[in-house]
């Protein structure tokens, strides 16, 4: 009976790997070990036999499907299994950097994935307009007043939006403060510009205030200080014009 049992058993475990080899062949797979389909019959709680020499093989050795970043050894180059080496990557150098900036962005001015402006782009230049913004004020000339720094540019941006074909740039700043002094010295304060939008320069406005000053000048500096909203319109009118040029 007990020979029965197990003449019976051995019969169960080839049906079952006979099905399961079937079964791969039909689906396209490769069957290339035939052992791997024998049904363990080691009872639990005892380890199954382990193949030392296929453990030691590399996985470029063991299977023909391809793996990113297969080593054969600790000290080798990543490869993929059946297929050629994959280059460790490094940084670029300054140069090569800069040829792949260059060449991701064409003649007029938007990327070269974005030939056409059809895609909504949008390129940042906010530093570049805050130090225009600076420059352009600290260089600005009044009879007998100085600038002498720009001590804040809060919420400065500028940028340029390609989208439908279109090209549209727009340059904000929320503050500009700026410190001046009558070139006698006799009066020193604050200049503030407020609100500054190149898409809505009426409503800028300019905010003065005096640290230092005399009954006689300081209505008179004042009245300068106001007087010189249309020449930051101007400024702003003209960065405009430089950014849309990029």
């Amino acid at each position: 009976v007990d020979r029965g049992r197990e003449k019976m058993s051995e019969t169960a475990e080839m049906s079952s790997a006979e099905a399961m080899r079937a079964a791969l062949i039909a689906s396209g797979l490769k069957v290339v070990n035939d052992n791997a389909l024998k049904v363990d019959s080691v009872s639990k709680g005892e380890e199954a036999p382990v193949d030392a020499e296929a453990a030691r093989k590399p996985l470029s050795a063991k299977s023909t499907y391809y793996y990113a970043h297969n080593r054969t050894s600790a000290e080798g180059p990543k490869t993929l299994v059946g297929a050629q080496e994959i280059y460790n990557h490094k940084a670029l150098d300054a140069e090569e950097a800069q040829k792949l900036a260059d060449a991701e962005v064409n003649s007029a001015g938007k990327s070269a994935w974005n030939k056409g402006g059809t895609t909504w782009e949008e390129k940042d230049h906010s530093k570049w307009a805050k130090d225009k913004l600076t420059e352009a004020l600290l260089a600005m000339q009044i009879s007998d007043i100085e600038f002498t720094e720009v001590s804040a540019v809060e919420d400065c941006h500028a940028s340029i939006v390609y989208t439908r074909g279109k090209k549209k740039a727009a340059i904000t700043a929320e503050s500009i403060k700026v410190s001046w002094n009558s070139k006698d010295k006799e009066c020193k304060g604050n200049f503030e510009v407020v609100d500054l939008a190149s898409h809505a320069l009426e409503d800028m406005q300019i905010k003065v205030t005096f640290d230092k000053s005399t009954p006689e000048s300081k209505e008179r500096i004042g009245q300068e200080l106001q007087a010189c909203k249309p020449a930051i319109e101007e400024v702003a009118t003209q960065l405009l014009d430089e950014l849309m040029a990029k």
